[in-house]
């Protein structure tokens, strides 16, 4: 926990997160504390990692320095901090605490990146809060197929607990009427790529997890939305003769 804390060194922080996270949650007044203090280090990967180790559900208190996170990534116009946004707004959701559910819809309506938007539509989702079915409802009509993809996975799953979500799921059958794409179902979300890119966005990265059976749970429980096509590794033209 010292070396969570005080050590000097970027990457210790960070391994000495992961064994933190792998054996105390943030419910732990002691780890709650040094997570929270960890959002503002100066390490980005250590800031993702503590985020992540925040959404917990049940834990309390942690929703304004996540909103900080969430806030610094939307006002970021080189767009280099949307990794750290995106694990923030999933932590909001799965902390499923109340005060989360307001900044969420604002960070759906405000941010521009798509990763961001459907982060937010994901954290609305993990919230089960039914104050967020209309903006995840609202969300089919993004243009942004990943968000809408997340949007309709939510939806789908609360139609066992609501009949309101029935409302989003009748308009996806509309659009498979008229043969537009639906978006896939079980899994979309929760079993897509890791969201985090190369960054020349060539690909996946595996993020700042611990390699342990019990993080894997973790890591893809944070995975946020699926990448894009254009995403992808362009094709390279072969080597001249």
């Amino acid at each position: 926990m010292l070396l969570a804390r005080d050590d000097q060194d970027a990457h210790v922080r960070l391994i000495a997160m992961r064994a933190l996270a792998a054996t105390m949650t943030a419910k732990d007044p002691r780890a709650f504390k040094v997570f929270i203090a960890r959002l503002a280090d100066t390490d980005p990967l250590v800031r993702e990692e503590a985020a992540v180790a925040l959404g917990v559900k049940g834990v309390t208190g942690a929703v304004p320095s996540l909103v900080k996170c969430v806030e610094e990534a939307i006002a970021d116009r080189k767009q280099s901090k949307w990794a750290l946004g995106t694990v923030a707004l999933v932590s909001l959701g799965k902390t499923e605490d109340e005060a989360a559910v307001e900044p969420l819809k604002k960070a759906l309506h405000d941010a521009k990146d798509w990763r961001l938007k459907a982060s937010a539509v994901i954290g609305l989702g993990r919230s089960r809060k039914s104050a967020a079915i209309d903006d995840i409802i609202a969300a089919l009509d993004e243009k942004e197929p990943s968000v809408h993809n997340c949007a309709y996975e939510f939806l789908r799953r609360m139609t066992r607990r609501t009949c309101r979500g029935q409302q989003g799921v009748a308009r996806l059958v509309e659009d498979q009427r008229a043969d537009v794409p639906v978006p896939r179902s079980a899994g979309a979300v929760e079993e897509g790529p890791q969201v985090r890119l190369r960054a020349d966005d060539r690909g996946p990265l595996p993020g700042p997890r611990h390699r342990g059976a019990r993080d894997d749970r973790r890591r893809r429980s944070h995975r946020g939305p699926p990448r894009r096509p254009e995403d992808q590794a362009p094709d390279l033209p072969p080597a001249a003769g």
